[in-house]
């Protein structure tokens, strides 16, 4: 072989190597940011699949609303994660991420939350998310969800912002008929004790948030109604609950 021919044989495999070098390292760099290609998607922190919520469902499976708003993600390892867009699904109780990249849907894991923000700019006020351990016949099946913060004391008072089904319904895609269920919000007031035992709620009404305490009814009562609180709406309920824990330090001093 000449000496010409062996340089460029040598020269031809080095392009070689260098080209999968190269194609390596791209590789590696996309699959970091994100891992295209596949349903899983990673990217400052944030982790989750691709998954679109049910369609056969019929109305808003989202609170506030369906609107992708800005938010903060905080991880049960201490990370924090700000400034996404964020959408909390009722229905589904999940937590969805809208990576811009591609405007995918992302279904974030659900055990790696420890709390979650969002920004509605016509609320005037940030809307705070927990995940919370539960145990309680009526969300039989449930063991952690994430619940809205309302009040943050001794006495913690939340509220799950669940959707429930209500029977079938039809709705018209084109000119096809097409099967789904009926959904609606039904939100249950969750109160946590000092002694980490809960007390549900499932309608805003005196007597129903008086029936949850019956060691402390008649002071309770009398305080509500001193204060003039029914309660009727979540702000009342919150003094409701400042009000209790306030009896409840009294009584164990």
């Amino acid at each position: 072989m000449t000496e010409i021919s062996m340089c460029r044989k040598t020269t031809a495999i080095l392009i070689f190597f260098l080209m999968i070098h190269i194609s390596g390292s791209y590789a590696q760099k996309r699959a970091d940011e994100v891992m295209a290609g596949t349903d899983g998607y990673f990217e400052q922190g944030l982790a989750g699949r691709v998954t679109m919520p049910g369609r056969r469902q019929i109305g808003n499976q989202h609170y506030p609303s369906e609107e992708w708003l800005k938010g903060d993600v905080a991880f049960s390892t201490g990370v924090e994660v700000k400034g996404n867009l964020l959408r909390y699904n009722g229905y589904m109780d999940e937590l969805f991420w809208l990576y811009e990249g591609d405007y995918q849907q992302i279904l974030l894991d659900k055990y790696m939350i420890a709390e979650f923000f969002l920004y509605p700019l016509w609320a005037g006020r940030k809307l705070h998310f927990r995940r919370i351990g539960i145990h309680a016949p009526l969300l039989i099946g449930k063991y952690e969800i994430f619940a809205e913060v309302l009040y943050d004391g001794n006495v913690e008072l939340y509220v799950y912002r669940r959707i429930i089904e209500t029977g079938r319904g039809d709705y018209r895609v084109g000119d096809k008929l097409v099967g789904g269920m009926n959904i609606k919000p039904a939100h249950l007031y969750i109160f946590r004790m000092p002694d980490n035992t809960v007390r549900i709620a499932q309608r805003l009404r005196r007597s129903d948030i008086l029936n949850l305490f019956p060691e402390y009814r008649i002071e309770f009562r009398r305080l509500l109604r001193e204060n003039r609180i029914r309660p009727r709406n979540e702000e009342e309920l919150v003094e409701a609950a400042t009000l209790l824990e306030e009896l409840i330090d009294k009584s164990h001093p």
